[in-house]
This record gives C-alpha cells, sequence and structure tokens, in this order.
C-alpha cells in the first residue's frame, strides 16, 4: 500500500511538473491527499487548482467538502455556494452546501439548499431527513 500511495504521488509530482498550469493535475493530486488523510497538503493543492482554473467545479468541491470535514464553516459554506453556481443542477453541491449550512447553524440555508436538491431528486430520503431537521432546529431556535 505504502508503495502504492508513494507511486501514485511520484505521478502527480511528474504530471504537475509537465504542465504546472494545468490545474486539474492540482485537484487530481489533492483527491489522493485527501484520502491519505493529509488534509492541510490537500487543500493547498485545491486552492492552487482554483487560483490557475476558478471555474474547475471538481476544484471547488472537493475544497468545500475538505473545510466541511474540517468543520470550517465560515469557509466551507462560500465554496459550497460557489459549487452550487457553478453546477446548480449537482445534488453533490447541494447536499454539501446544506451540510456547511447547517454545521454553522445557518438552519435557513441548509432549508433552502434541502429543498432545492428535493426538486431535482424527489427520492432523496437523506435529503428529507436533513430538512426536517433543519425545520425542527430552526423552530426550536437553535
Amino acid at each position: 500500500k505504502r508503495g502504492d500511495d508513494e507511486a501514485a504521488e511520484e505521478h502527480c509530482h511528474a504530471a504537475i511538473a509537465r504542465a504546472p498550469g494545468y490545474g486539474r493535475a492540482y485537484s487530481i493530486y489533492a483527491e489522493m491527499l485527501v484520502d491519505l488523510g493529509r488534509w492541510e497538503e490537500a487543500g493547498a493543492q485545491y486552492q492552487r487548482a482554483i487560483q490557475l482554473s476558478p471555474e474547475d467545479f471538481v476544484a471547488v468541491f472537493g475544497l468545500a467538502g475538505l473545510r466541511v470535514q474540517q468543520e470550517q464553516w465560515p469557509n466551507a459554506v462560500p465554496l459550497a455556494q460557489r459549487a452550487c453556481a457553478l453546477r446548480p443542477r449537482s445534488t453533490e453541491a447541494l447536499h454539501l452546501l446544506g451540510a456547511a449550512c447547517w454545521g454553522q447553524a445557518d438552519h435557513a440555508g441548509a432549508i433552502a439548499a434541502y429543498k432545492q436538491l428535493l426538486e431535482l431528486s424527489p427520492e432523496d430520503e437523506l435529503a428529507r431527513m436533513h430538512l426536517a431537521k433543519a425545520r425542527q432546529q430552526r423552530q426550536q431556535g437553535r
């Protein structure tokens, strides 16, 4: 496993060296780093990808997801909003936005995200459950 990880990382470094202006290479490297639990390094690679390719959904979505995992809500919410703007019909991005808003105790934002998600995917039971929880939390003033 370790040898495979090292080989994959070397491959990513080589790809970046061959095309340092290609943002997608940094996103791929960041995804690998996330899988290895190297979150800080992954965040830096996602940010580099976004600098090079600001419209790269994969990079924006990946960094938003990483910030949600790290519970960095003030950073996660605008990134998730941006991912949704880049791909308005992405149910994955809407799930991420709902989770980021929830984490920041923005129940209205979470409700809006889950409602929009359910318009696109009415059978999504997880979204339905999260929507109900967000509504309940808003009613209780939490």
